[in-house]
């Protein structure tokens, strides 16, 4: 089934928000979703040398690596839930989004989880950039579970949608792990069902 044009061969499922936004969840490695921006969960210390983070930084070369270091250098430590823009490097993004998620589990875990991703889609609505493709963030350096996560991406993305009057980003590609795709849908899908 294509998602944004690309053919993924795997599980799908999508939600439409009132104004014309689309969510879609798919079973699809983030390095090779159609979209303008892709999230990168990093630790505090804009590390990127493991998860998904070294993933991606192997991916795009040493320019992003290098301006990841270049912000390390400049900010030191970051809170969580701060989206920080970054070049794309090698990837066939317009940019990309360094995103540092809560790193406990709290009774703010999942509060934290949604700022985190309207952080992240203030940033690409600021940039400019009409789609952005997350992971699912929790599991890797995060250490959340699936419900977790899918819980901040359901209460995230209406948030952002409703209260955002005007927004260039339109569309949301969560990337999903074929364990991670029916815990997201049950929950993101109307009525839980996929």
């Amino acid at each position: 089934m294509p998602v944004n044009g690309k053919e993924t061969g795997k599980q799908v499922f999508e939600i439409h928000y009132p104004g014309g936004a689309t969510l879609t969840g798919a079973v699809l490695d983030v390095l090779k979703a159609s979209a303008d921006a892709l999230v990168c969960p990093v630790d505090p210390g804009l590390s990127l040398a493991g998860g998904l983070a070294a993933i991606v930084a192997q991916a795009a070369g040493r320019a992003f690596s290098e301006d990841a270091a270049s912000l390390a250098a400049k900010i030191g430590h970051l809170e969580p839930t701060v989206a920080l823009p970054i070049s794309a490097g090698a990837l066939p993004f317009k940019g990309a989004i360094l995103a540092c998620g809560p790193l406990k589990r709290d009774v703010k875990t999942v509060p934290k989880l949604e700022k985190t991703i309207l952080n992240c889609l203030s940033l690409a609505d600021r940039k400019g950039w009409r789609s952005v493709a997350f992971p699912h963030i929790g599991p890797g350096i995060f250490t959340l579970d699936h419900e977790m996560s899918a819980h901040a991406f359901k209460r995230a993305l209406p948030e952002f949608w409703d209260a955002t009057d005007v927004t260039v980003v339109t569309s949301v590609v969560l990337c999903l792990t074929l364990d991670a795709y029916p815990v997201y849908g049950k929950i993101l899908s109307p009525g839980g069902n996929l």
